[in-house]
């Protein structure tokens, strides 16, 4: 920096030697000349309002008093739809396992009979002699025979079966007697031909007169039946007839053998075409639904019902269902499928135009419906293995759904926010500031438009930390507005301020970082029977958030350092740049007119990195005054007039030699602090006037 000023300084000193008389002999002054004038300039005078220094933009503004407000909106920070709620899809599938039970088998029936030829057989020779003798076409009396064991015969096998385990049904015996004599009984044991295994216990019959049919039965309960039936007959005998009677060796004894009404449990028989197990009755349906949903009404615009049945029956069948409650294009939905034996079957059917009423079962009116359903088997003539515990799966899932609306009890699903950490990056700022302030009056506001028809609460837990010190929102959970039927969509608002929270406490901590955590509780009062939640397809909810920090404030001994390189301190190298030396001193005159409510005072401290030393400490309090105020309001009454002189003497100057740095010191209080608040206005102005004197301190060589 050249001597400027100096030179101009000489300039004028010999400006004034000519006018000294020229006899004068300057050769008797000193070699060395010292100049120390006193010179005094207005330096600068202006006003300023606040508005003419911050114009409204998106971040700063003023409300319709001018109270400076400054905000921050973003818009969309939630958008929750219909999807991310409830998952219908899921919701509404359905798995259910059908065992077949037990089935029917066709009747069958076999003959057996006995000739009195084949009986005579068993009678002794002379007997048998006799009644060879007497077939002679004329009426002789019958004789008498005694008791006679014809031994084991088979009835012929039954075609439609190999064997079978009968749990219900009968299987009949019938004996006719066509001799022309009456029998005094006959007892029959039926068995197995194959494992000689009993079927019931021995029949004994009474006497069986001429031409007359005994009948029996044997129930079957869980009775081991195969196709070959042998039986064991003995004759009792017969009392023969005094009457002469035609006596033909060729009539006989017939036994018939047949089963009726048949339920078979097991076996490997044909099935023929039937109905099975309790199908084409009514039965409720039950969707298990999660998270304890309560579901009585839903509707769909469209979707896709996907089938999947798994059958491990040998036989064919087909699978139908009618839903009376459940109606599509407003007829019962009815769908049938059929399934091949020992596979796989998928299908689809339309979920379009579909109402589905859920709640007309008194016992329980949620998630059920009436299903009337059959199930039809046949294994098309063809020889089985078959089991009562072989079964039919189903599996049904909707996709593509378009959501009309649902209505229900939806759960008290619960969503936990697992605390985050937000580090607002201000450290380092914080770091150079001391004191105290606070804002009086910020505000939180969420803009919401909601259209799920069901109470959410919303649990937010916020904690401030710098350093050691913590502050909690303490905010209350609370519950989001909703719209109840039939209103489809709301909007407002929640706002989060000194009313409900400690919000200006955790700003005005100020942190440094801030833990967020807290929680979303669907219906917070857990269910209270009445089933009123309800949502429509396109419902949404779309949040806004507004920070409003109005200034509304107090300071408090606010103090901001910061750390220069001292810009006074002259450079070695440059010989002809200014010296602190050259000054006495400076003083600066501020006049000031303050229309702010808030003082301002200073501290410049000159500092020697290398030894640590504060050189110089230079204290300007109070520079600018904080402005009277109306304590109700906050609002200054009257801007304060102050001079304050701020004089930098030649100490400071030889202090600024040596230091290599510079720490200015700024404190700042408004009016009343702590204990009143203030507000800033956009009219609120200041004005100054500066003068400033200066001594320099000049040797010329």
């Amino acid at each position: 920096m050249k001597k400027t000023g100096l030179i101009a300084l000489v300039i004028m000193s010999a400006l004034i030697g000519s006018c000294i008389k020229e006899t004068y002999d300057m050769n008797r002054l000193s070699e060395k000349m010292r100049i120390s004038p006193t010179l005094a300039v207005s330096a600068a005078t202006g006003e300023v309002t606040l508005g003419d220094i911050l114009k409204p933009n998106d971040t700063i503004g003023y409300d319709d008093e001018n109270l400076l407000r400054l905000w921050i909106r973003k818009d969309s920070v939630a958008e929750i739809s219909l999807d991310s709620l409830i998952d219908l899809s899921e919701a509404f599938s359905f798995n259910g396992s059908y065992p077949v039970g037990d089935v029917e088998m066709d009747n069958f029936s076999s003959q057996y009979q006995i000739t009195l030829d084949q009986l005579s057989q068993f009678f002794i020779p002379s007997l048998w002699s006799e009644f060879q003798s007497l077939d002679d076409g004329s009426p002789h009396p019958f004789p008498e025979f005694p008791l006679t064991n014809t031994g084991t015969h088979a009835f012929t096998s039954f075609a439609n079966f190999e064997y079978a385990v009968l749990s219900g049904g009968r299987i009949y015996l019938d004996i006719t007697n066509n001799l022309t004599a009456p029998l005094s009984g006959i007892s029959v044991t039926l068995r197995n031909g194959d494992d000689n295994s009993p079927i019931g216990g021995t029949i004994t019959t009474g006497t069986i007169i001429a031409g007359e049919t005994w009948s029996t039965f044997i129930e079957m309960n869980e009775t081991r039946v195969y196709s070959t039936i042998v039986a064991e007959i003995i004759f009792n005998g017969s009392p023969g007839t005094t009457d002469p009677v035609l006596i033909r060796m060729s009539d006989a004894i017939l036994f018939e053998v047949s089963g009726e009404d048949l339920k078979v449990s097991a076996g490997r028989f044909v099935v023929p075409l039937q109905r099975v197990g309790d199908s084409g009755s009514e039965e409720m349906v039950d969707f298990d639904l999660d998270d304890g949903m309560e579901i009585t009404e839903f509707s769909l615009n469209t979707g896709i019902i996907d089938v999947e049945v798994t059958s491990n029956l040998q036989v064919y069948s087909e699978f139908s269902v009618v839903l009376p409650t459940i109606t599509r294009s407003g007829l019962p939905f009815s769908e049938s499928i059929s399934v091949n034996p020992m596979s796989v079957t998928t299908g689809n059917f339309s979920a379009g135009n579909l109402l589905a009423l859920l709640n007309t079962n008194p016992e329980q009116p949620y998630n059920s419906a009436p299903a009337q359903y059959e199930v039809w088997i046949s294994s098309q003539g063809a020889m089985i293995d078959f089991s009562s515990l072989d079964r039919i799966d189903l599996n049904a899932t909707i996709r593509n759904l378009n959501v009309d609306y649902v209505k229900g009890y939806f759960g008290q699903l619960v969503e936990t926010v697992e605390p985050d950490t937000i580090d607002l990056e201000i450290e380092d700022i914080l770091e150079k500031i001391s004191g105290e302030f606070y804002f009086a009056n910020p505000t939180l506001t969420v803009e919401y438009s909601n259209s799920f028809g069901l109470p959410v609460e919303i649990n937010l837990e916020a904690t401030g930390r710098n350093k050691d010190k913590v502050q909690n929102l303490n905010l209350s959970p609370f519950v989001l507005d909703y719209p109840v039927s039939p209103e489809s969509d709301i909007e407002s608002t929640y706002s989060i301020d000194k009313n409900n929270s400690s919000l200006p406490a955790l700003l005005s901590l100020p942190p440094a970082s801030i833990v967020i955590s807290g929680g979303v509780k669907m219906n917070p009062a857990g269910n209270t029977g009445a089933r009123d939640n309800y949502v429509m397809g396109n419902s949404r909810f779309v949040a806004s958030v507004e920070a409003m920090l109005p200034m509304d404030l107090w300071i408090n001994n606010l103090q901001i350092a910061d750390t220069l390189n001292n810009f006074l301190r002259p450079d070695p190298d440059d010989e002809e740049g200014f010296s602190p030396k050259d000054l006495e001193y400076i003083r600066l005159d501020l006049m000031v007119s303050n229309g702010f409510p808030l003082g301002v005072s200073v501290e410049i401290v000159l500092h020697d990195s290398i030894s640590g030393v504060n050189l110089y400490t230079l204290e300007v309090p109070g520079i600018i005054e904080p402005a009277a105020i109306n304590t109700s309001t906050g609002r200054v009454t009257s801007p304060v007039e102050k001079t304050t002189p701020v004089e930098l003497d030649r100490e400071f100057f030889e202090a600024a030699e040596v230091a290599d740095k510079m720490i200015l010191v700024f404190k700042l209080n408004t009016t009343g602090a702590p204990s009143q608040s203030v507000k800033i206005y956009s009219d609120y102005s200041i004005s100054f006037r500066a003068g400033v004197v200066v001594k320099p301190d000049i040797i010329l060589n």
